[in-house]
């Protein structure tokens, strides 16, 4: 993809451009309001697209968890579950493309994300994200980095050594880690 897109009308109309970087970090900053509320969609899709869907497709159990790892001086979060874990087509139609779900509001609004908004957080406060997921039904593994809104890319380094999705962010300079640290406290003590 190029950093602009363009819708081309015909010769007597005029042409519309699209900066989509640009847009991307506006749209995030119009849907997250604070840092924490960003943060708090990886947090939450982990809960709910790793743990709930495990436990609604194979039963309750107390082994399936969802782990967030602050690391102050290297300014990244790691969250870490070993729910279901995500396809490549999953990831591509759904988790990054914005206004897409695999959450239908029609059967199943047990569970949050049904806006299709969630990686569109990682513009508002990563500088860079790997994400790495292992799919507990097909087995299928990849691993995907993007980096300053506008960079991204499969990547070889598969190196969970379980089912689910591990998620590294990269934080941007501005974004308060304690402000983050208790977001998280808020919703594990519930």
């Amino acid at each position: 993809k190029t950093k602009t897109d363009k819708i081309t009308m015909n010769e007597t109309n005029f042409e519309i451009k699209i900066n989509v970087p640009m847009i991307k970090e506006l749209v995030s900053d119009k849907i997250y309001r604070s840092d924490a509320s960003a943060f708090r969609e990886q947090y939450v899709n982990a809960l709910s697209h790793g743990c709930v869907a495990y436990h609604q497709e194979y039963g309750y159990t107390d082994d399936v968890f969802v782990h967030v790892l602050f690391d102050y001086g290297a300014r990244k979060v790691t969250i870490t579950d070993n729910g279901m874990g995500m396809t490549k087509n999953i990831f591509s139609d759904n988790f990054m493309s914005f206004g897409f779900s695999t959450v239908d509001k029609e059967t199943n609004n047990t569970r949050s994300g049904m806006f299709g908004l969630g990686a569109i957080s990682f513009f508002r406060i990563a500088s860079a994200c790997i994400v790495e997921s292992w799919h507990r039904e097909t087995d299928e593994r990849f691993t995907f980095l993007t980096h300053d809104t506008e960079n991204s890319e499969m990547i070889e380094n598969c190196s969970l050594e379980e089912y689910g999705i591990e998620t590294q962010i990269t934080l941007k300079p501005h974004v308060n880690i304690k402000s983050l640290v208790d977001m998280v406290k808020r919703i594990a003590s519930n």
